[in-house]
């Protein structure tokens, strides 16, 4: 149903491609694991996880998932809305810091989108500059997008992990993270701040 017309990402689990689809006149980004990790249970279960965690969620500043399943070949794929900018990381990488009045106003907007996953029980616990696209909407610039849940925590008493085992970005993490305990969206929080 898609065709790729360019890479655009690669991560630690796989890529991401520009695509259209083949009927819709609409562009895709579609995120293919790798097919070392698409084979192997715990990974394939994470990015199953990925696809289970972001439907649920309907904000606008969240990226939409329009759809997901298998290739051809067996690959995992998960469709998602395309995103015209760049992320938060590259805008601080870039262009250094970023004016307080323009800080304030994406952090807000952020505030927003993790206000919308907490609601549903959703803690992101990766939250990163790298996982914010700020996109531009008609003719509207920093409407941050919040992405990959990959290691998202869904529900009370829903696993990925075993107890102990450390997931996140250390520069990012809240001090509960680092010892594997349970955290919940104050964590993410803390990684905003």
């Amino acid at each position: 149903r898609y065709r790729v017309l360019e890479r655009i990402a690669a991560g630690g689990m796989g890529q991401v491609y520009r695509a259209a689809h083949t009927r819709i006149a609409c562009l895709f980004a579609v995120k293919v694991l790798y097919g070392d990790i698409a084979f192997d249970e715990a990974m394939l279960s994470r990015f199953l996880r990925e696809a289970e965690v972001a439907s649920v969620l309907q904000s606008r500043h969240i990226v939409r998932v329009v759809d997901f399943g298998q290739s051809t070949g067996g690959l995992p794929y998960l469709v998602m809305e395309y995103l015209d900018g760049p992320t938060l990381f590259d805008v601080v990488t870039r262009g250094g810091p970023v004016a307080p009045d323009r800080a304030i106003r994406i952090a807000q907007r952020i505030a927003r989108g993790l206000a919308h996953a907490h609601a549903r029980g959703i803690v992101h616990r990766d939250l990163k500059t790298e996982n914010v696209i700020l996109a531009r909407e008609d003719d509207e610039t920093d409407i941050p997008k919040l992405l990959d849940f990959g290691v998202a925590r869904l529900r009370e008493g829903d696993r990925l992990t075993s107890a102990g085992i450390v997931l996140g970005t250390p520069l990012y993490m809240a001090p509960d993270q680092f010892e594997g305990a349970e955290v919940d969206a104050r964590a993410d929080l803390y990684a905003l701040g």
